[in-house]
C-alpha cells in the first residue's frame, strides 16, 4: 500500500518539502534534497569510481566516506521530524544507500574525467589561481576544476609572464 510521505527539512533559509508515494520515490526525493544541499561541493566521476569534494581551493578525492556520512545525516534529520512510524525508517541503511546511489548519477553532481585540470595556463596556488598568460592571480573557483595545488603561494612581486616567456625561449 502506498504511503503519502510528508516531511519538512529547513536549512540555510530554504525549505525542502518531500512528497512521494512508495519507498523508491522517497529515496529520489531525498537524493534531490541531498544534491541541493551538497551539490556545490561534491562531484562523482564514474570512470574513477570516486567522489571529489571542493575544499575552497582544490577538488580532492574523498576517501573517508564523507558522502555516506552526509547522506546518513540528511536521512536522520528527516526521520527525526517524520510524523509516522513508517517514515522514521528513512534513516535505515537501505534508504541511505539508495539516496547515495541516486545522487551519484544526478547530472548536477556527475562529472567526466576530461573536465579536470584542462587549462595548462592556470596554476593553482594557496593564494589563488595564477593565469600564466597574464600573470594575474584570481580567486579560487570550483569551476576551474583543478585537482592539484602548489605548496606555496606566489610572491607579491612575481612576474609570471617573464618566467613563462623565458622558459619558452630557452
Amino acid at each position: 500500500m502506498a504511503v503519502l510521505v510528508r516531511c519538512r527539512a529547513v536549512e540555510r533559509g530554504f525549505a525542502v518539502l518531500l512528497f512521494a508515494r512508495a519507498h523508491v520515490a522517497v529515496e529520489a526525493a531525498l537524493s534531490d534534497a541531498f544534491v541541493h544541499r551538497h551539490g556545490a561541493e561534491l562531484r562523482y566521476v564514474a570512470p574513477w569510481s570516486k567522489w571529489l569534494r571542493y575544499d575552497g581551493q582544490v577538488w580532492r578525492q574523498e576517501n573517508t566516506h564523507l558522502v555516506r556520512h552526509l547522506a546518513k545525516t540528511l536521512c536522520q534529520e528527516i526521520a527525526g521530524i517524520a510524523d509516522t512510524r513508517e517514515l522514521r525508517s528513512i534513516a535505515s541503511s537501505r534508504t541511505v544507500n539508495g539516496l547515495q546511489t541516486l545522487a551519484l548519477a544526478d547530472r548536477r553532481i556527475a562529472a567526466v574525467v576530461e573536465q579536470w585540470d584542462t587549462d595548462p595556463w592556470l596554476l593553482n596556488t594557496p593564494a589563488g589561481t595564477v593565469d600564466l598568460r597574464t600573470g594575474k592571480v584570481q580567486p579560487h573557483s570550483p569551476d576551474d576544476h583543478m585537482t592539484k595545488i602548489t605548496v606555496t603561494a606566489p610572491a607579491d612581486d612575481a612576474n609570471y609572464i617573464e618566467v613563462s616567456a623565458s622558459s619558452v625561449l630557452h
